[in-house]
């Protein structure tokens, strides 16, 4: 089956995506599969399942005090402001993984802070090693470096924020019961890897412009 471990909504500020939308568009380029990971909330994620389009993986792109975590295979939503190591228990306490997004993007503000990645090293279980919006392919490379000097299981997301980036960046692997099988299948997992155009950052943006002026309404 093909999944992607990386996407978001309008649940999340940066994104105007509607959840049925986004599961229509993976369902149509043939993802079988989506762990919507919207900023610190999981309700996404929630009404995903609910439409039963595609199956869906409850995650959430949790910001802590040094950048971002996601969780996935979550039963609860993860509070943002929490230290690294306790989001991390927090995501383990609901028997969920701990994936390190885009964990050496030198142009994404919100990546885990360099000592807190290290500090984590031997808590993750997954690190993206190839993220659809990261601009640079050579810190994606750094990112597959550090995850071969780990101990975790790499993956890829597209990190999508709108329909235009379904489709081309996923993860290959046999069908799967639980979040433990899930890993294990995900260690031999195929990696499909494709950036997404720079205009996509131009639209995230825009989106969170958009978010502000409602929320000052």
């Amino acid at each position: 089956m093909k999944i992607d471990l990386h996407c978001h909504t309008h649940w999340s500020s940066d994104s105007r995506t509607s959840v049925v939308d986004l599961l229509e568009t993976y369902k149509k380029r043939g993802i079988d599969c989506a762990a919507i990971t919207d900023h610190n909330e999981i309700g996404g994620a929630i009404e995903g399942r609910q439409l039963g389009i595609i199956p869906v993986i409850i995650g959430e792109e949790v910001m802590t005090t040094q950048g971002e975590i996601i969780g996935l295979f979550l039963t609860e939503r993860i509070p943002r402001g929490l230290s690294p190591l306790d989001t991390v228990d927090a995501i383990h306490s609901q028997g969920g993984i701990v994936l390190a997004p885009h964990p050496t993007d030198r142009f994404r503000g919100s990546a885990l802070q360099p000592s807190a990645l290290a500090d984590l090293s031997p808590h993750l279980d997954m690190v993206e090693i190839f993220n659809g919006r990261t601009i640079l392919s050579s810190d994606n490379d750094t990112a597959s470096k550090f995850q071969q000097s780990s101990q975790a299981v790499a993956c890829v997301g597209s990190d999508a924020h709108t329909l235009s980036e379904i489709g081309s960046c996923y993860n290959e692997i046999e069908n799967f019961t639980d979040a433990e099988d899930f890993l294990s299948k995900m260690a031999v997992a195929r990696l499909i890897m494709a950036r997404s155009p720079l205009r996509v950052h131009l639209y995230s943006t825009v989106a969170k412009l958009l978010d502000r002026l409602n929320q000052g309404k």
